[in-house]
C-alpha cells in the first residue's frame, strides 16, 4: 500500500470515528411514555456539543412527527 492510500484509508478511519463519536454523545432513547424520547447527556455541554444535541433532536422529531416531549438526562 501506498502512502497516498494510506492517508486515505485513515481519513476514512477518522470520519467513520467522528460520526461513531457523534452518535454516541447525544443518544436518543425511547421512551415508555408514549410521545416522549430521552437524551442521556454526560460530560461537558460547550457551545459546540449544545448545537449538535438540539440538532439531532430536532432531526429525530422531524422524521418521527409523534414526539411532543424531549427529557434531556444529564449524567454527572
Amino acid at each position: 500500500m501506498d502512502s497516498q492510500q494510506e492517508i486515505q484509508q485513515l481519513k476514512e478511519q477518522l470520519i467513520y470515528y467522528q460520526k461513531l463519536i457523534k452518535n454516541m454523545s447525544a443518544p436518543i432513547i425511547p421512551s415508555v411514555v408514549p410521545k416522549t424520547i430521552l437524551v442521556p447527556i454526560a460530560g461537558f455541554i460547550f457551545t459546540d456539543r449544545f448545537d449538535m444535541i438540539c440538532t439531532t433532536v430536532l432531526m429525530h422529531a422531524e422524521k418521527h412527527r409523534d414526539t411532543e416531549r424531549v427529557i434531556l438526562i444529564l449524567l454527572v
